[in-house]
């Protein structure tokens, strides 16, 4: 139990040694930046864990009924003025925390809230010395569960607690200091239980209802509701048709042991709205508390001696710390009675929920023995439920474990909605990174299908292009070799009589052939065009020669033809030898002349002849060769009849200086 009140107590709130001084705060700025810096999955973590921690930590129920409120100070119009109130702890004492217990009101949405609770206090000890702050600024007015100050062993004999920014109150939001209870822990004793109380409110009447004396009388604005363990129904009495003896029940605890507190907890109220049963039922007006070591009470000493002559003074559980006593034998003996239902003037009753006796803060009564002789018992309500340690809400705690579990669940269930409202903002964080995702996705999806049409179109325009540069290529060239070596043909039948002009003619023939070859390879495999060209200039003239055709050919910038590749010679010779072609099979021209042109951004092409000129435009296969190589092409009428026809060629030449 020491380690689970140490666990609770250290996760309260964020507190601070400062100056020799505890600085707690209770505000959630400081959460929100701590939530912010976990990740996704540690805020899972944390919601997770926060629930499964609130499943075992006491619930907060509100008592109904009527009773003692607190202590309430002067009201005031501003917030800025500083009340205190001081417990007299009668010696010097170690201090491990000091517990407030606000009061409460009904809010008008049907929940709870504080009222008057400090928006920030301190806490002085009898020496002038600051023991803490505290601020609860964010929550003063919304907070319904105590508030734990761990002094972590400090030593005094007075404790003040001094209001220096007060709260408005309910009814009338005038600003006041108002506290249900003070308790002050030194290990499981509450060292404030009541010892007495002044306060900067001077109040003569002890009677007022908000006497300063209230604040450690242990009456507090709660059910103990632990949430953990089986209900059990109190016990009480059946009524005393006599009337006329005292009613009385002993605990045994079985040997010896040392008393430090008693506690009684009183018989649950009725679950009615409104209550069908008064207050402080089953609690006498006049109680007597005794201890022996004898069964017979010879020895007895009295432990506690109670008088209760109003509802008003009872409180769901009823505490005292008593001297250290040692004794077997404890007596509980109801004096004199209030009735039951004064309406009906039904005989008195005598009954708790539970009989608590503690050594040192355990509970040496749980599981004891109870003798009631002569009263008899009720069989749905029996005496042994006295020292069960159960109430009708389950497990019984102690004091201290009890109101720091509320508090606990106070932190808890701020914090839950902070983390779950970051969860949220990360969730739709990720909702709207999953859509851009899917949009990306979706984009690039469009995008892989339109880069493999287009694709898979310029791979169709390859094939369009290679197949029609290989149908150009075997027009132009096999049509100029069959066409040269038809006209040697020609000319061998005529000098068949001339035997040395026919072997020159047959051996141009023959060289003619193997060019033919060559040709039909270069037409098959293209990388085999530097076997076949070697140079623009001279492939121009041995051309020339073989169709029998006078000519002229001029070259101009013959210095960059070196710096020319080689797809681009062959292309220029293709688109030579067409024309070459056309000149021998329709101009029926005798002369033609070529002039090229080369610069290192362009190159232009003239051949001109002297026939008898175009009747249908530019021939469809110049313009083919022309739209393969990407130049363009055009006619004119040459000088003297015949036609021009010139090719012009952008180029970029390769590893030569411009000039």
């Amino acid at each position: 139990m020491k380690g689970n009140m140490s666990r609770l107590a250290s996760a309260l709130s964020a507190i601070t040694l400062t100056g020799g001084f505890i600085s707690v705060r209770a505000d959630s700025s400081h959460l929100h930046e701590e939530l912010n810096n976990l990740s996704h999955t540690k805020l899972e973590q944390r919601a997770a864990a926060i629930k499964s921690e609130l499943t075992r930590l006491a619930h907060f129920t509100p008592r109904g009924g009527i009773g003692t409120i607190g202590y309430r100070s002067q009201e005031f119009e501003t917030a800025d003025h500083h009340e205190w109130v001081q417990v007299d702890l009668a010696q010097k004492t170690t201090i491990d925390e000091i517990i407030l217990v606000p009061c409460l009101v009904r809010t008008p949405l049907g929940g709870y809230a504080a009222d008057g609770f400090p928006q920030r206090f301190e806490i002085w000890d009898q020496d002038g010395n600051k023991l803490a702050e505290a601020s609860s600024t964010a929550g003063a007015q919304t907070r319904t569960a105590p508030m734990v100050i761990a002094l972590g062993g400090k030593p005094a004999s007075q404790i003040r607690v001094v209001a220096t920014l007060m709260s408005p109150r309910a009814f009338d939001s005038k600003y006041v200091f108002k506290l249900s209870e003070i308790l002050i822990f030194s290990g499981q004793t509450n060292i404030a239980l009541r010892r007495p109380v002044s306060s900067s409110r001077k109040i003569q009447d002890s009677s007022h209802v908000y006497h300063p004396g209230f604040l450690t009388d242990g009456a507090m604005p709660y059910l103990m509701n632990s949430s953990k363990g089986e209900s059990s129904v109190a016990y009480l009495s059946p009524h005393n048709l006599g009337n006329d003896q005292p009613l009385h029940f002993t605990v045994d605890l079985g040997k010896s042991t040392t008393l430090t507190e008693v506690r009684l907890h009183t018989v649950e109220q009725s679950d009615n709205i409104p209550q069908g049963a008064p207050g402080g039922i089953g609690v006498p007006s006049h109680l007597l508390i005794e201890s022996a070591n004898r069964a017979d009470f010879s020895d007895a000493r009295n432990l506690i001696e109670a008088r209760y002559p109003s509802v008003m003074d009872i409180a769901p559980i009823l505490m005292w710390n008593v001297p250290e006593t040692a004794c077997r034998y404890v007596r509980f003996t109801a004096l004199t009675h209030r009735s039951a239902n004064t309406l009906e003037r039904t005989p008195p009753q005598l009954g708790f929920a539970e009989v608590e006796l503690l050594s040192y803060g355990i509970n040496v009564a749980a599981g004891k023995s109870i003798l009631a002789e002569g009263i008899p018992v009720h069989d749905w309500r029996p005496i042994s439920n006295l020292t069960d340690a159960r109430n009708v809400y389950g497990e019984i705690l102690s004091i201290r474990q009890w109101l720091v579990e509320l508090a606990r669940r106070h932190e808890l269930e701020g914090e839950l909605p902070l983390v779950n409202a970051t969860l949220s903002k990360r969730y739709a964080a990720q909702k709207a990174y999953l859509r851009r995702i899917s949009v990306l996705t979706i984009v690039l999806a469009f995008g892989i299908v339109i880069v493999i049409l287009i694709m898979r179109a310029a791979r169709e325009r390859q094939v369009h292009a290679i197949k029609e540069r290989f149908a150009a290529d075997l027009h132009d060239e096999l049509g100029a070799k069959v066409l040269s070596i038809g006209i040697l043909s020609e000319l061998a039948k005529q000098e068949k009589d001339e035997p040395a002009e026919l072997e020159d003619i047959l051996e141009k023939i023959r060289t003619s052939t193997k060019d033919l070859g060559s040709a039909i390879r270069h037409c098959t495999n293209l990388l085999e065009a530097d076997k076949l060209y070697t140079n623009l200039h001279a492939d121009m003239h041995r051309t020339a020669i073989r169709l029998m055709l006078d000519y002229d050919i001029t070259t101009k910038g013959q210095e960059y033809l070196p710096s020319l590749d080689k797809q681009t010679q062959i292309d220029l010779l293709l688109f030579y030898k067409e024309c070459l072609v056309n000149i021998s099979r329709h101009s029926g021209a005798t002369r033609f002349s070529a002039d090229l042109v080369v610069s290192p951004e362009t190159i232009t092409l003239a051949v001109s002849d002297n026939g008898k000129g175009l009747t249908s435009g530019i021939p469809p296969s110049l313009k083919r060769r022309a739209r393969i190589i990407k130049g363009t092409v055009g006619s004119t009428p040459a000088p003297g009849g015949g036609t021009c026809i010139s090719l012009n060629l952008p180029v970029k030449l390769q590893g030569t200086k411009q000039k």
